[in-house]
């Protein structure tokens, strides 16, 4: 098999699985601030506010754990990438550990630790700091790989082989790293309003935690719609970005190539090995009119696509659908769910309540979907216009040994993930059932 095909692979399912954790615990994070705050006043806040805690101790080691694999990949599977990017990358990533990193694993320690040993004020200070170092991180990693859609604060070298630094505030605000940021934002509080309203939903349905189960149902349903809502507001606001920065994905989006029989797989193919085909090229410049391009404040001079380096269309636009139909439905159902809360009727509406059990993936797939279609969308390059991903790859590598790796780490991450769900489940399943007497302080134990 092809090299480079194993190594992209490898590196989405590693990079995929990694990414279901960093977006529930910053979320998470913050709601453990509002819990930890009530946690004194309340018995079954504290019940609640040690189950959530749990759960976020649990997501953020498995966290840190596929972080490390996905890490030690880049070294081994694309060692020509990080030659070229890592006069970029280390001055971005190495600020991350020391401003980001290292104040939340430090704090995190704390606050798990502490309970029963430190203050309850140092104790809501920690998770509070883990919060903010949480969302600081998330910051730099995202400017990072936002780098990688639109370079700046950058020199090539001699010889091109290398991106060197020119200047480290143009490279960490490049074009797209506030807007991708407030969205990756966005998008983690539509995933932590989810798995809190569905999670509290089933200890309703379960009738444990007590009567502030109900009230952190409330909390997680307005926060998922909240959520939902700016996320699509956000997610416009890159589709008007990219009209001025990637138009060849932001065409794909718009399905200008999806049924279009002007596109033989030869000119394709002559496409993939830089060559150019004006049947593609009229295909591409048809997917986008100046009207529609003034709509989403687009310039007419950008509607005019280029003839080549096109995405794999399919797989980008199919991505692209089902998180824009994900992106539509999710409000739908939370702004329900938001009307049976203001009538007082929501902890009674049994069938809703299963449906938000269930509902728990979607802003996760929708998530993991709109990366496939950002990441994918900048095919053929991995570094857009600068750096193409068939150059990036490691030489030394085999494919034997990419494909060993790959079921390795498969296998692991089946493992990691089957024991993740089975400690969040066995939490949730022992969650005291609570009299209701207990929702204020000094009530029944």
């Amino acid at each position: 098999m092809d090299p480079v095909i194993l190594a992209r692979i490898q590196f989405a399912m590693t990079i995929a699985f990694h990414f279901l954790f960093p977006p529930i615990s910053i979320g998470l994070a913050w709601v453990l601030v509002w819990l930890e705050g009530r946690a004194s006043k309340r018995p079954d806040a504290d019940v609640l506010s040690r189950l959530f805690g749990k759960i976020f101790a649990i997501l953020y080691v498995v966290g840190i754990a596929t972080g490390i694999v996905m890490t030690l990949q880049f070294g081994t599977n694309w060692s020509r990438f990080m030659n070229f990017v890592n006069g970029i990358f280390g001055p971005l990533l190495v600020a991350e550990v020391l401003i980001a990193f290292f104040l939340e694993s430090i704090f995190f320690g704390i606050w798990l630790l502490g309970r029963g040993r430190v203050s309850e004020k140092l104790r809501r200070i920690s998770i509070l700091l883990v919060a903010i170092g949480a969302t600081i991180s998330a910051f730099w990693i995202t400017a990072a790989d936002s780098w990688m859609q639109t370079p700046a604060g950058y020199v090539l070298s001699p010889d091109g082989s290398k991106a060197i630094l020119t200047d480290f505030w143009a490279a960490l605000f490049n074009p797209s790293a506030l807007s991708r940021f407030g969205h990756v934002l966005m998008s983690s509080m539509s995933i932590t309003g989810f798995l809190v309203a569905g999670l509290s939903a089933w200890l309703v349905l379960k009738r444990r935690g007590g009567a502030f189960a109900t009230t952190i149902l409330a909390v997680g349903v307005c926060i998922a719609l909240l959520g939902t809502g700016l996320s699509a507001a956000s997610g416009l606001g890159e589709m008007s970005r990219l009209g001025g920065q990637q138009i060849e994905k932001l065409s794909v989006f718009r399905g200008g190539f999806e049924a279009s029989s002007a596109v033989s797989p030869s000119e394709l193919a002559e496409l993939a090995a830089g060559g150019e085909s004006s049947a593609v090229g009229q295909a591409l410049e048809s997917a986008v009119d100046p009207s529609a391009a003034a709509e989403d404040g687009v310039s007419a001079a950008s509607a005019a696509a280029p003839t080549a380096d096109l995405p794999p269309l399919k797989l980008t636009y199919t991505a692209f659908q089902l998180m824009q139909g994900l992106g539509i439905a999710m409000p739908i159902l939370m702004a329900l769910a938001f009307l049976l809360l203001v009538l007082g009727r929501l902890p009674r509406a049994k069938a809703l309540l299963w449906v938000l059990v269930c509902a728990i993936p979607l802003p996760i797939v929708a998530t993991q979907a709109g990366w496939v279609a950002a990441e994918v969308g900048r095919q053929p390059w991995l570094v857009w216009k600068l750096l193409r991903t068939a150059d990036a790859v490691s030489i030394s590598v085999s494919p034997g040994m990419l494909v060993f790796s790959l079921v390795l780490i498969g296998l692991v991450y089946i493992l990691f993930l089957g024991i993740t769900l089975g400690m969040i489940t066995h939490e949730l399943r022992t969650t005291p059932i609570l009299a209701e007497g207990t929702g204020t302080k000094g009530g029944a134990a």
